[in-house]
């Protein structure tokens, strides 16, 4: 019966291309290990989404071939110890303690077993509906991992080389380096949470694996600006009295484009939506608008900068808080707000650094 169980199995798996998907999914089959280029707080975030994924895309051919075999191995076991008492000397004493032994009807292991199938079957069916899904997931998860990887080695090391070319000291580079770690790990964030709302609504598919795009697009914009442009703005201030809190607003200036035309970017797909994915993008989108506001204030309150008053503080909170849900039945009105906030926020960094030139 468990042999007949296990072929039946393994014929659904090919019948329904479930063997290609297993394939694709292998790397999620390992557990987890930590990367010493990583920092505790980027393998955890990385380690929840291998587990997520690694339950959530998991077939379950495997648990399935695992019990049935299991099953058979534990059912030869016992013929194995009813040969051994036949050949014995004790034979009826024996087989008398072989019969009392505890040990599930056949009937209930069948339903078991089946139910096992079913399950999986279940799943499985899930997976060959949204093929597209399961597979673009899993390709980004694998492609993200590695690109995160590598920009905690080899473009780390690229970057520090190019700054060491134009006579950037290693105080500054690092400085940079720090900074951008900082906005990439804010990035790399907002990727489990679209995949969970793709798996939890399905319906959403097309739009998740577009918003994804959306993102990795915004990420190497990001990579772009600090290895080939983060250089230039210090170089246009380094003579300048003050220049060091000019090119702090500056560079803030320039990475808050690039959140803004994600945002832009993300406009079509959240409109292609239905109300629920709407909001959810929307929301989903909202901490990237955030990282250059946040680290504004931060640079700020940490300078302690007499010569930026709270009033334009309160105004940058503000900003943050503003909440675009009411636009969204209406994608004109939600692309002016959009530069409506954009054009705000080129007015606080103004008046910033018209701020500090006249208090120089």
């Amino acid at each position: 019966m468990t042999a007949d169980a296990l072929e039946f199995w393994r014929a659904y798996e090919a019948e329904q291309g479930l063997d290609k998907i297993s394939q694709a999914t292998f790397k999620l089959g390992a557990t987890y290990v930590a990367d010493s280029n990583l920092t505790a707080e980027e393998n955890a975030l990385l380690e929840a989404r291998h587990k997520f994924l690694s339950e959530r895309v998991k077939i379950g051919g495997e648990e399935v071939a695992g019990k049935i075999l299991e099953i058979q191995a534990e059912g030869e076991a016992l013929t194995a110890r009813r040969e051994e008492i036949l050949s014995g000397k004790n034979i009826l004493v024996e087989l008398a303690e072989y019969e009392a032994a505890p040990r599930v009807s056949f009937d209930f292991l069948a339903e078991n077993i089946a139910d096992t199938i079913t399950r999986a079957q279940k799943r499985a069916a899930f997976f060959s509906e949204h093929r597209d899904l399961v597979t673009a997931v899993v390709n980004g998860w694998d492609e993200w991992n590695s690109a995160y990887r590598n920009f905690k080695t080899n473009q780390r090391e690229q970057f520090v080389s190019i700054c060491r070319q134009n006579a950037i000291d290693a105080e500054n580079y690092n400085g940079w380096y720090e900074d951008w770690q900082g906005v990439r790990f804010a990035i790399e964030q907002r990727f489990q949470p679209l995949i969970e709302f793709a798996f939890r609504k399905v319906e959403n598919a097309d739009a998740v694996i577009k918003a994804l795009k959306v993102l990795q697009d915004y990420r190497d914009a990001v990579d772009n600006f600090y290895m080939n442009e983060r250089k230039n703005i210090h170089q246009k201030f380094a003579f300048t009295a003050g220049g060091d809190l000019q090119e702090k607003f500056e560079t803030e200036s320039e990475l808050y484009k690039l959140a803004e035309k994600f945002q832009r970017d993300l406009q079509e797909i959240i409109f292609e939506s239905e109300t629920e994915a709407r909001v959810f993008l929307l929301k989903w989108a909202e901490p990237i608008t955030h990282v250059a506001i946040d680290e504004i204030i931060a640079f700020v309150q940490d300078k302690n900068l007499d010569a930026i008053s709270s009033e334009i503080l309160g105004q940058f909170a503000e900003l943050k808080r503003r909440n675009f849900e009411a636009y969204l039945a209406d994608s004109k009105a939600y692309s002016e707000a959009l530069q409506k906030r954009e054009r705000e926020f080129n007015a606080l960094i103004f008046r910033m650094r018209k701020d500090l030139n006249r208090q120089g």
